[in-house]
């Protein structure tokens, strides 16, 4: 049989067979598949919102123990998280808008056991006005919001915020008396790298990174380092001033669905330099140890992390945070001086080196 009459007739069974197995797998229709995405996207919200609140009742107790030393981020706070729909991907606004309520004119999320959770405003209310300033319902309305809301934190008077509820056109003014404490605001980004930043006045945790951390105490150790930074005033000595504001400019800027890959450009700038992580650690361990949070195991979290990613891949935090086996034995020397001051009772002050 020549090679081209075998070649015809296998391929002749091969479809006769491929006829023979074919399936009829039910399949739903373009409104069932709709629902079920709109579904996944409210789950997706919901989930953000949580981590949200979750990783700023976390900061708490740090910012509350720091006032002292945070020097430049020293202030107060009323307890609220400010949200646009800008803060979620581009395909999940519309759910967001839609079912959640938050587009384009912000609106405040609550931080349990401060003075706006312990008040009448509730999660998702609308923000109309800070003091007597007037937020609009436009592109920069997010950026407003937070610049106003920090510089009346920075005075410490209290704060009128006048908000309407969801499905309500009645005004609510709820005036709070600000809490002392660091004024450092803590932003939850969407994405899946495990990283954190600060930009000389806020910080910003990728969702990745909360995937990462294996305690509560794992996500301090994180916030307080970066904390730090801030403190130290550490994107100031770089020359880096004005970074955050590029920063903050992709996160709160127009509402266009174009991707936002500019902002992780602009974080990964934010590179310290040896001497200002090695400062970020021990500030940041001292930062732990006054809000009363385990200082033993923060080498640990460093170290596991350089097993997790040997190769420091450009987008987690041993990108921006190298590891070295210095910064490890600098961390549990800095435990033990934290130890001693507790047993001996003295004030846990980092020491000027």
């Amino acid at each position: 049989m020549s090679k081209l009459l075998t070649a015809f007739i296998l391929a002749v069974l091969t479809l006769l067979i491929s006829g023979c197995m074919s399936t009829d797998v039910p399949r739903g229709d373009r409104e069932d598949v709709r629902e079920a995405l709109q579904e996944q996207h409210k789950l997706a919200i919901e989930l953000y919102l949580k981590r949200l609140v979750d990783v700023n009742k976390l900061m708490l107790p740090i910012l509350r123990a720091n006032n002292e030393i945070c020097g430049p981020v020293s202030g107060h706070r009323i307890g609220v998280s400010i949200l646009t729909k800008r803060m979620f991907p581009p395909n999940i606004r519309r759910v967001a808008e839609e079912e959640f309520g938050i587009g384009s004119r912000p609106v405040i999320y609550l931080i349990p056991d401060t003075p706006a959770a312990n008040s009448s405003l509730q999660n998702g209310d609308r923000l109309y006005q800070i003091n007597d300033k007037k937020i609009g319902d436009n592109p920069w309305s997010h950026g407003t919001a937070h610049n106003t809301l920090k510089d009346a934190l920075k005075k410490g008077d209290p704060i009128t915020l006048t908000v309407m509820r969801r499905g309500s056109h009645e005004q609510i003014v709820e005036v709070l008396e600000p809490e002392p404490m660091c004024m450092s605001f803590v932003y939850l980004l969407q994405d899946g790298s495990p990283n954190a930043y600060a930009d000389g006045d806020d910080i910003f945790v990728f969702t990745g990174m909360i995937k990462e951390v294996e305690s509560d105490n794992e996500m301090q150790v994180v916030l307080g380092h970066e904390l730090a930074h801030n403190a130290m005033s550490h994107i100031a000595k770089t020359g880096g001033i004005g970074l955050a504001g590029s920063i903050l400019d992709v996160i709160l800027g127009d509402e266009g669905d174009e991707d936002d890959e500019g902002l992780f450009a602009d974080l990964a700038m934010i590179a310290f330099s040896p001497a200002f992580e090695r400062e970020a650690d021990y500030v940041g361990l001292y930062m732990i140890a006054r809000a009363g949070l385990d200082t033993q195991n923060a080498s640990a979290f460093w170290k596991r992390l350089s097993v997790e990613y040997p190769g420091e891949n450009q987008r987690t935090l041993l990108s921006t945070h190298p590891i070295h086996a210095e910064r490890f034995v600098n961390l549990d020397k800095a435990h033990e001086e934290i130890v001693k001051k507790i047993a001996a009772k003295e004030p846990l002050i980092p020491e000027s080196r």
